[in-house]
């Protein structure tokens, strides 16, 4: 084999324009790569952020009484608050409307330290039949419903009394904003929506320990 055949079975080396140009083309997969990545972000949360959860009307009970009560911050003209009592039986209707232009999925619905491990003197025993996942603080209701565009979907909350000692709430406001929470899924992204409504509970001698 001469030197001439080996150094073209070799193959000529690779020039610094070749290299450059590579890279270049690297740099650009790249940088669409990723816009493509953020752009799929943004969409999937404007679509989680298009679902509304709102209050269908105010709180209503029987067997206690929906008193007014002033915070110390958040709500500076007061909140109306269900008195933890034994024979309280009290009821929330949400609604969660989907105002995006994609289907989303509604994965569970999240009502805070009102689970069956939740320490506070009021629970969410059921809803729709079905009971919280047990060992939870947290009330945590699984759902798994598609919500289309347009479309709403309605529940019912109904609170209910926890004696002490399983559950205590001292005299007092016991309140959370945002309520409830619920995750949504859309594109294959999960986050939480909720509402800018406050939920609040006025402790009593019987939620007391």
């Amino acid at each position: 084999m001469t030197a001439v055949e080996a150094e073209e079975r070799a193959g000529s080396p690779t020039s610094p324009e070749q290299v450059s140009r590579g890279f270049v083309l690297f740099l650009l997969g790249a940088v669409l790569a990723a816009g493509i990545f953020w752009s799929w972000v943004a969409e999937a949360a404007k679509l989680r952020d298009d679902v509304e959860v709102t209050w269908s009307r105010p709180v209503t009970c029987t067997g206690t009484e929906v008193v007014w009560r002033r915070l110390d911050v958040g709500e500076p003209s007061g909140v109306r608050a269900m008195r933890l009592r034994r024979s309280m039986d009290c009821n929330l209707p949400v609604r969660l409307t989907n105002n995006g232009r994609r289907s989303v999925r509604i994965d569970k619905l999240r009502l805070p330290f009102m689970g069956p491990d939740g320490g506070a003197a009021v629970q969410v025993e059921k809803l729709e039949g079905r009971r919280p996942l047990p060992g939870r603080i947290d009330g945590v209701f699984p759902m798994s419903r598609s919500l289309e565009p347009g479309a709403s979907y309605d529940f019912v909350i109904d609170f209910s009394f926890r004696a002490p000692p399983k559950g205590c709430t001292a005299e007092g406001v016991l309140w959370m904003r945002g309520f409830p929470q619920v995750t949504v899924t859309a594109m294959g992204r999960s986050g939480t929506r909720s509402s800018d409504r406050t939920i609040a509970f006025a402790g009593t001698r019987e939620s007391s320990c």
